[in-house]
């Protein structure tokens, strides 16, 4: 038995996901570590607050350590050299990230937002609260507050 299929519905479908093809990506708010580049890695460039610095270009691990999932409130503050984010997640994003910043003292950890590094601060003592702050330029806090509240004002 043969099912026809109308080719206005067939149209229909076809211009759904067309659409769906075309529309605005899901954020992309990621801290995963920053990691010495391999071949082949793709690096990032670090979206800088000062525009007379050179660029510089991070590669990252594929592990995520904490993602837009995870955050649980979102502050915009002010600070002298651009702008800040008070971000406040979850318990299961924490466990990741108190262990991830007791283990990688030293090392630095990337802030991402909208595909791109925005700040990559060097883990100095382990993460052990439920909120961290994230400074960088007026342009990259404000790519981290659309993907953290998905274009809507923060809380």
């Amino acid at each position: 038995m043969k099912i026809a299929i109308p080719i206005a519905t067939i149209a229909a479908l076809l211009a759904v996901l067309a659409s769906e093809a075309n529309a605005v990506p899901a954020a992309r708010f990621e801290v995963r570590l920053v990691v010495e580049c391999a071949r082949g890695m793709e690096a990032f460039a670090l979206v800088s607050q000062d525009v007379t610095q050179s660029v510089e270009h991070l590669c990252v691990s594929p592990d995520v350590i904490m993602t837009q999932a995870d955050v649980v409130k979102v502050v915009k503050a002010k600070n002298n050299h651009g702008g800040a984010v008070e971000i406040t997640y979850g318990q299961a994003a924490q466990a990741r990230i108190s262990q991830a910043t007791r283990e990688f003292i030293g090392h630095r950890m990337a802030i991402m937002a909208g595909g791109k590094v925005i700040s990559a601060p060097a883990i100095l003592t382990p993460i052990t609260g439920y909120t961290f702050y994230v400074t960088g330029s007026a342009d990259g806090i404000d790519l981290l507050l659309r993907d953290l509240t998905n274009g809507s004002k923060p809380l």
